[in-house]
């Protein structure tokens, strides 16, 4: 068996940091589901103040498994909405700004050096 060390210096050594180009911050954020559209929603409550992270997170999906037909088709109307913004803003952004972006020198070093 390889050294473990070896194992992550070999894939280190594999990957092409010298090409690898970096994402634009400018491009359109992904479209959250929507079990995260309602966690977004109520994460801040005062409820769930006194719970761990990990706590939160269960109470907030037993929460959200519980729902009725009507609330979670208005968090999936919400998720609809944002996904054809997002494809709005997409078309954009692959229309210009994508292109601006790609001809700048890049600019990634080396993760070890």
């Amino acid at each position: 068996s390889k050294n473990p060390v070896s194992l992550r210096q070999a894939y280190v050594d594999s990957k092409d940091w010298e090409t690898e180009v970096p994402k634009d911050p400018r491009a359109p954020k992904r479209v959250p589901a929507p079990e995260r559209f309602y966690a977004l929603q109520v994460q801040d409550e005062p409820r769930f103040d006194n719970l761990s992270k990990k706590d939160r997170q269960r109470a907030i999906k037993d929460e959200y498994d519980s729902l009725s037909p009507e609330q979670r088709e208005k968090l999936h109307a919400q998720h609809h909405e944002a996904r054809v913004r997002h494809a709005r803003e997409l078309q954009e952004y692959n229309a210009g700004a994508r292109e601006e972006f790609r001809s700048r020198e890049p600019t990634v070093e080396r993760a070890w050096s």
